[in-house]
C-alpha cells in the first residue's frame, strides 16, 4: 500500500527571485531561515533545486528516507527547513547568481566563504553548509575498491573511518 503524501503548509517559504533570472540555467541559490541560518547551494537547474528542498521537507514529514536510501541522512539544511516549516518560521530562497555549470562548485564555495566571513566579522546569520574541504589524496587501489564496493557515499565513509581512528 502506497503511503499518502502529506501536504506542506501553504506559502511556508518565500521565493525572492528576480523575474529576469533564467531559472532553467545553472547557478547559486541561498535559503534563509530566520533565527536559524543560511545555506548556499549550487544547482544545474535553479528551478529544479528550488522545488527539491520543499519536496525533501515533505519526505521528512512523511517519515521517508532521503532519496529512498535509509543509509543516507538528511543534511543540516533539510532539518533547518523542517524546523522552520513546523515552527512557522520565515523562510526565503533567493538566487545569488547564474553561472556556467562548469564553475558551479567554485562559485558556490566563493559565496559560502563570503557568508562565513560575514558571519564572523559582522555577526551575520550562521552558515549551515558543511565545513568539509576538498583535497586530493592518494590511496592504495585495494583500499579504494573496498570502500567503493560499499556503494553510494563511500567517500563519506572514508571520512567517518578517519574520524574514528583519530578519535574525533
Amino acid at each position: 500500500m502506497a503511503s499518502k503524501k502529506r501536504a506542506l503548509r501553504d506559502n511556508w517559504y518565500y521565493q525572492n527571485v528576480d523575474i529576469s533570472i533564467d531559472l532553467a540555467s545553472a547557478g547559486i541559490n541561498q535559503w534563509s531561515v530566520e533565527g536559524v541560518g543560511i545555506y548556499v547551494g549550487k544547482a544545474k537547474v535553479l528551478k529544479k533545486r528550488i522545488l527539491d528542498y520543499p519536496r525533501n521537507v515533505r519526505t521528512m514529514i512523511e517519515g521517508k528516507s532521503w532519496h529512498g536510501d535509509p543509509t543516507r541522512d538528511y543534511r543540516d539544511i533539510h532539518y533547518a527547513l523542517r524546523q522552520a516549516h513546523d515552527a512557522e518560521l520565515p523562510v526565503s530562497v533567493m538566487i545569488l547568481e547564474t553561472c556556467d555549470a562548469s564553475v558551479r562548485s567554485l562559485r558556490e564555495q566563493w559565496w559560502i566563504d563570503l557568508r562565513r566571513r560575514e558571519e564572523v566579522e559582522q555577526g551575520g546569520p550562521r552558515v549551515l553548509n558543511a565545513n568539509k574541504q576538498k583535497l586530493r589524496v592518494s590511496l592504495d587501489p585495494d583500499v579504494i575498491e573496498k570502500f567503493r564496493a560499499t556503494g553510494k557515499g563511500w567517500q563519506s565513509r572514508i571520512n567517518a573511518e578517519l574520524r574514528k581512528v583519530l578519535g574525533i
